[in-house]
């Protein structure tokens, strides 16, 4: 058995905190208004950097546009500015304005719902504005949503799970705060397929002690977990390994080897970005060169701000929409409908493999079975 050293058992305390420090340290150059006093074009982003509770997930957005623009603008593309908000409609509203005031020709932003129904309701849409979430109805001309949606990585297993001859699932909800828009979404979409109703467990103490012999007398074949990580390490030992088990990018802390904590979730298939499932990509490395290790909700945001980036380009140089696709570090990118799809990569937890030879002594834990 081979002992691991102090670094090997801890190194993941010492990344957070130390994307911590580097977030605190930037203090500021992202979250103080700035006025732009020339009128130029340029691509707009505006996120809630002023927001206490979204400041973090607005920097490593920044990051990652910031990222994909000296990557891929080859010093002939548009200025980028960004306009910090509070995440009010009110402060939201005049960052726009302001945008558009200085000559935005393009918009990233903005991150949450409610500044996109406030958006729709209140402002001219007059030119391409790419919203980094989105409301559950069509969006109106010229906005286009993007964003990280639990609702259609539900709906992306489902098809997994009836690609691979799964007849009859059950729909395991945990107590996680997404397990409910999870179960509601993969139950909709399964029954395009089968006209059944979806057997679907709430997962209290009294059903977990009889979960397996339910499963067995309802003649299961299939498991959709709706969970989280937490939640679901709690789950898995009460069903056992018979069944073949589905889940979300909730299942997955993003963390390989053998400090990852994710010996009870073993077997598991989920979905998450190709950023995080195929991290040694080639074609990766470079936008990851220099940069801080940051939590794994936080390469998500940040990958997210580099596809947005890659988006809102493509979007500003091609006349026509449905010609816009991309595989991006989030998934294979295409819009339909204004919404931009996304496919995602498939992973198997508990599968090895030696990690690049920069870092000989790890295992790594996640192999994409297919990227898109």
């Amino acid at each position: 058995m081979q002992l691991l050293t102090p670094w090997q058992k801890f190194k993941h305390y010492f990344y957070g905190l130390a994307w911590l420090c580097l977030f605190a340290s930037f203090n500021t150059a992202a979250a103080q208004s700035e006025e732009f006093t020339t009128k130029t074009a340029h691509i707009a982003v505006i996120l809630p950097a002023q927001a206490k509770a979204l400041a973090t997930a607005a920097e490593a957005i920044r990051l990652g546009i910031n990222a994909a623009q000296q990557q891929f603008s080859e010093g002939n593309t548009l200025e980028v500015r960004f306009y910090p908000h509070d995440g009010t409609s009110q402060s939201f509203l005049a960052s726009y304005q302001q945008a558009v005031a200085a000559g935005a020709v393009g918009i990233i932003g903005p991150l949450t719902r409610n500044n996109i129904a406030e958006l729709e309701k209140h402002a001219e849409l007059n030119l391409p504005i790419l919203a980094l979430n989105r409301l559950d109805t069509s969006p109106p001309r010229n906005l286009y949503y993007i964003g990280l949606s639990i609702d259609s990585e539900a709906q992306q297993i489902a098809q997994i799970m009836h690609a691979e001859a799964c007849v009859r699932p059950a729909v395991l909800e945990s107590k996680a705060t997404l397990a409910p828009r999870m179960a509601e979404n993969f139950v909709n979409y399964w029954q395009q397929w089968h006209s059944e109703s979806v057997l679907h467990y709430f997962t209290d103490n009294d059903t977990l002690m009889t979960l397996q012999t339910q499963l067995h007398a309802e003649q299961v074949d299939c498991i959709f977990l709706a969970a989280d990580v937490r939640q679901a390490r709690l789950i898995r030992p009460y069903i056992g390994n018979e069944w073949p088990i589905y889940g979300t990018s909730q299942l997955w802390n993003g963390r390989y080897g053998a400090m990852s904590g994710n010996t009870d979730l073993i077997g598991i298939k989920f979905i998450d970005i190709p950023w995080l499932i195929d991290p040694y990509h080639p074609g990766y490395q470079q936008l990851r060169q220099d940069r801080q290790l940051m939590p794994t909700d936080w390469e998500r945001l940040y990958a997210l701000g580099i596809d947005a980036y890659r988006l809102m380009v493509l979007r500003l140089i091609t006349t026509d929409d449905s010609a816009i696709n991309v595989q991006g570090v989030t998934g294979a990118l295409h819009l339909g409908a204004d919404v931009f799809r996304r496919e995602l990569s498939i992973g198997q937890i508990g599968q090895l493999a030696p990690t690049p030879e920069t870092d000989p002594n790890e295992n790594v834990e996640i192999l994409p079975l297919n990227t898109p």
